[in-house]
């Protein structure tokens, strides 16, 4: 037992190495080899996904992020390759599935709070968006110029949903609030003026 154990954990250093080193072959044989000796392992899971996506393998990738997924201790992690899986895919309701859910087991982590602000701002969630940049800007970063400026791009598009919906005073608000939040954000000057 104890000399199965020392050549799986052998065979997890040589994976983590090949999948640093972009050997994929190497990665493959070496997470086959942890499989073999430390079964059910959340360590070998990681292995085997790494590997799986340095081989361009995403059928197999996917399976074990939901592996991972599906373990108490590995969840978060096998979220987060479920997260990037479905970008690549361009399934972006499944990536703010899985981000929510991610948010959900450890609130605030910058990765996530990053996650769901880009996927609420693809799929066009202004009101959404806004929250989780509240949320990720707290004390000095609240008053820097990069999330002032994300705020007033936030409110410049949902100016220009309420216009779309023809709601053109609540639009007319947005937009001059957009401009006050940064007045050298010209598409919000112009739309405040337009209206």
């Amino acid at each position: 037992s104890a000399r199965r154990r020392s050549k799986g954990l052998d065979a997890l250093s040589n994976g983590m190495v090949a999948i640093a080193a972009g050997d994929a072959d190497e990665a493959r044989r070496a997470a086959i080899a942890a499989e073999k000796h430390l079964k059910g392992e959340p360590l070998t899971l990681l292995l085997a996904a790494q590997a799986a996506e340095l081989n361009d393998d995403d059928r197999a990738a996917k399976i074990y992020y939901d592996r991972m997924a599906k373990r108490q201790d590995t969840e978060f992690l096998g979220l987060r390759g479920l997260i990037a899986r479905a970008r690549t895919e361009n399934d972006l309701a499944q990536a703010l599935l899985h981000a929510k859910r991610a948010d959900e087991l450890k609130p605030g982590t910058e990765w996530v709070l990053k996650e769901l602000f880009d996927l609420y701002l693809t799929t066009h969630q202004y009101d959404e968006a806004d929250k989780v940049l509240a949320r990720m800007a707290r004390g000095k970063a609240a008053k820097s110029e990069k999330v002032k400026h994300l705020k007033a791009v936030i409110s410049y598009q949902r100016a220009l949903v309420k216009l779309e919906a023809g709601e053109r005073e609540a639009a007319k608000g947005l937009a001059f609030a957009a401009h006050n939040i940064d007045p050298a954000f010209v598409p919000a000057s112009v739309l405040a003026i337009r209206l």
